[in-house]
């Protein structure tokens, strides 16, 4: 965006929902006294929602709903076309929409006539006035196929006012920070968090920051990790090659002293280490480059979808300046060292090691044991707590295969609510008739971590009980479903029973998770209880207690629950205007998921379920996916920062491993005449195995200690991306990273040991 830099969201961020958010008469007021704010231009959008073309090759879309003041705000010039207008982004104007770029070369072949043409969104005729230019994105960085007006209706403004929420941006005045913006909006945010009712103020906070922080803000945490280890890897190599040539300029010592006898200068000897550094280090730059190129395409098709911006993951012009400049700092820091090895011309008659520098050496040697130990523990959390989210049950029973589908009726079609809950009914019944399907259940929403309704618990007020006894602060869920929706899904009635068909046209009923009911209740009985569900209608009363179930897909991460059974509506022209109708406590729109279980392929069970909505409305998209599928891909992002940070660690082990070895090796080789002499004067082979394992883990020992202080100062900035792992198991897992570290520096060390006990004493003593 043009002036990306004056772009902030602002809003009030409460567990109701992710981010920030306005209610919508609340971003009206805003609007009307923008004079007396630090914005020079205010928009707000609903989010992103489905939406379906609905012509005879029906397509499934992304529709945006943004205000007619989004795209002058965040600076958008379109392709072709123009916005709409205020007047068109009022409640019962003309549909108008604007398409993105893609769409308008896939669907229309780059028509440039596509303007004026008219297309049926679900089922309500619409005009294309506008074409998005090919690099739009919204603030979340979401590609979308169309742009909507978003239609607010505009009421007189009160305080505490409750409706619909929006995230609201807005473009900073020239000169204005976001810190002296953050101030000017005080007043605002002070009566704003007034109106709040109290049980969800304390919940409830002011956030102003930059889009950029608000589009980075989930993945913030996990990008700096990686890039910090990537710095640690390339420390650790870094430490080993300097080592290596630290190695090399000892055994050229006497070559060195001999050049400075003849007159050459420090300085060019200086030079010299420097060119074998640099070149050393420019021919790994090179091949790292091309590794890179190929690591970049694999890591792009294994990560998971919806990571911003992975798709544009290229090597570019900014990564080959940071590979030369990398290459330059890696082969200067590893030169530099050899450079000042302590030559001194006094010793050329007899050479012997230098001690500064194997000190140096030992330094170097230790600095890649804790920075790798520090590696391989974090990278052993992320692991663990992969491990325990996905072999968690959430509560949601996985035997047999359960096969979700989401449908979408068009307006037209199914006019009214009566209609659409027939048509779900009936395709119910259709399935049940196939004697390979177990279960068939329907509901406004599925686990896990789809959208799903929610709201404070404090709305849920039990009748008989006094305000003073309410439980207040937190969030709760709910979801309308069919009365077989827990034998479908798998989440086990733990007391009480569940809904039957005769509910559907009965009082309404409740079914609340056992979270909920330890919540509400205590350990009272909640069975038979009624519940007052304010905003909402008549009463309910519980009449089960469901299993907890981890409905958001990440361990720890759900709310409390509660469940609705779908009633049968009995007024034909309820609902006969297009979308959300609400009859009770319950909803009834056009968007519903069938959800089956079988124990047949879910291949085979997708192909019945296509087969039998097409033939009641073929005009009707569907979306099919498996609960497995959708389990596996809420722990995508985990699995992905998991597998490059334990992919480093491990390269982190085996170079800090190689280098120890080569350091032993070393050492070995240099005390040859000194092992020849103890061989000679009585030591035995296990002793002299023993000195140098001891000499090796007196290094390891101290990077250990090093290393472990380091592990437990990065768990606080991992612990946002943990799940159910305690402080116990964290310190299983560094003594287990330790152990593992420690024998591996054994393993190292081992060979250079048996060697210098296979010494022999006569050729030793013989030697130069």
């Amino acid at each position: 965006y043009p002036q990306s830099d004056q772009l902030v969201s602002t809003g009030i961020k409460h567990p109701i929902l992710d981010g920030e958010f306005l209610i919508a008469n609340t971003y009206l007021y805003l609007s009307e006294h923008r004079e007396q704010t630090p914005f020079a231009a205010l928009a707000s959008w609903t989010g992103v929602a489905d939406c379906d073309l609905t012509e005879e090759n029906p397509q499934r879309l992304q529709c945006a709903q943004i205000d007619s003041a989004f795209l002058p705000t965040f600076g958008v010039n379109l392709e072709a076309g123009r916005v709409f207008t205020h007047d068109e982004d009022a409640p019962g104007a003309r549909k108008v929409a604007l398409i993105s770029h893609v769409m308008w070369h896939t669907r229309f072949a780059g028509d440039p006539n596509v303007i004026g043409k008219t297309i049926p969104i679900d089922s309500v005729p619409t005009e294309i006035i506008g074409v998005l230019p090919a690099d739009f994105e919204l603030p979340t960085l979401q590609k979308v196929d169309l742009v909507v007006p978003q239609a607010l209706a505009i009421r007189r403004y009160t305080p505490g006012d409750t409706g619909r929420p929006l995230r609201v941006f807005g473009r900073l005045r020239d000169g204005i920070t976001v810190e002296q913006a953050t101030a000017a909006m005080a007043p605002f945010a002070h009566e704003w968090l007034d109106g709040i009712p109290a049980p969800m103020r304390k919940q409830a906070s002011f956030v102003l920051r930059r889009v950029r922080d608000f589009q980075i803000q989930d993945v913030k945490t996990a990008s700096w990790i990686l890039v910090a280890t990537t710095l640690a890897i390339l420390l650790i190599v870094c430490a080993n090659v300097a080592n290596l040539l630290l190695a090399r300029a000892e055994s050229r010592r006497r070559e060195f002293e001999m050049r400075l006898v003849l007159g050459a200068g420090r300085w060019r000897l200086v030079r010299q280490t420097l060119v074998e550094s640099l070149l050393l280090s420019g021919l790994g730059a090179a091949l790292g480059g091309m590794l890179a190129l190929l690591l970049v395409r694999m890591f792009r098709s294994l990560a998971p979808s919806g990571l911003p911006r992975i798709e544009q993951a290229t090597v570019d012009g900014r990564v080959l300046f940071f590979l030369t400049t990398a290459a330059i700092l890696c082969g200067i820091a590893a030169g530099i060292a050899p450079a000042f090895a302590g030559l001194r011309i006094e010793t050329l008659g007899g050479w012997r090691a230098s001690r500064s520098g194997l000190i140096v050496r030992r330094l170097l040697i230790t600095a890649q044991i804790a920075l790798s130990l520090t590696l391989l523990s974090d990278a052993g959390l992320l692991v663990e707590s992969l491990r325990r989210m996905t072999h968690i049950d959430g509560g949601l029973n996985s035997a047999g295969q359960v096969t979700t589908a989401e449908i979408t009726l068009g307006a037209v079609r199914h006019p009214s609510a009566q209609a659409r809950q027939q048509f779900f009914d009936a395709i119910a019944g259709r399935l049940r008739a196939n004697p390979m399907i177990t279960s068939v259940a329907i509901s406004d929403t599925v686990p896990p971590s789809g959208f799903i309704h929610n709201k404070p618990i404090a709305a849920l007020e039990v009748i008989g009980r006094a305000a003073s006894e309410q439980r207040t602060g937190s969030m709760v869920s709910w979801r309308s479903v069919s009365p077989e929706y827990f034998a479908t899904v798998g989440v086990p009635i733990l007391h009480g029973r569940g809904f039957t068909d005769a509910d559907r046209t009965g009082p309404d009923l409740m079914i609340v998770s056992n979270a909920l009911a330890h919540v509400l209740f205590g350990s009272a009985n909640p069975i038979g209880q009624t519940i007052h569900i304010k905003g909402n209608g008549p009463n309910a009363t519980i009449v089960g207690v469901a299993a907890d179930a981890e409905n958001a897909g990440l361990p720890g991460h759900s709310d409390p629950e509660y469940y609705l059974v779908r009633k049968v509506i009995t007024d034909p022209q309820l609902g006969s205007s297009a979308g959300i109708v609400t009859r009770s406590l319950h909803t009834y729109d056009g968007q519903q998921f069938v959800i089956v279980r079988s124990a047949a392929r879910p291949e085979a069970v997708a192909g019945w379920i296509r087969t039998e909505v097409t033939a009641m409305d073929p005009t009707c998209p569907i979306t099919i996916s498996t609960l497995a599928a959708r389990v596996h891909e809420v722990s995508a992002r985990p699995r992905f920062n998991a597998t490059l940070l334990g992919l480093f660690a491990v390269a982190g082990l085996i170079i800090a491993a190689t280098g120890l070895y080569g350091l032993i090796a070393y050492l070995v080789a240099q005390r040859r005449r000194e092992i020849g002499v103890r061989l000679a004067l009585g030591a035995t082979a296990g002793r002299i195995a023993r000195m140098v394992l001891s000499g090796a883990l007196r290094s390891v020992s101290i990077g250990v200690v090093l290393g472990a202080a380091g592990a437990v100062a990065t768990w606080r900035v991992l612990q946002s991306m943990l799940f159910d792992v305690g402080g116990r198991a964290q310190a299983g897992l560094l003594a287990f990273a330790v152990a593992t570290l420690i024998g591996v520096a054994v393993l190292a060390s081992l060979g250079p040991a048996l060697r210098a006990s296979r010494v022999d004493p006569a050729e030793a003593l013989r030697h130069d």
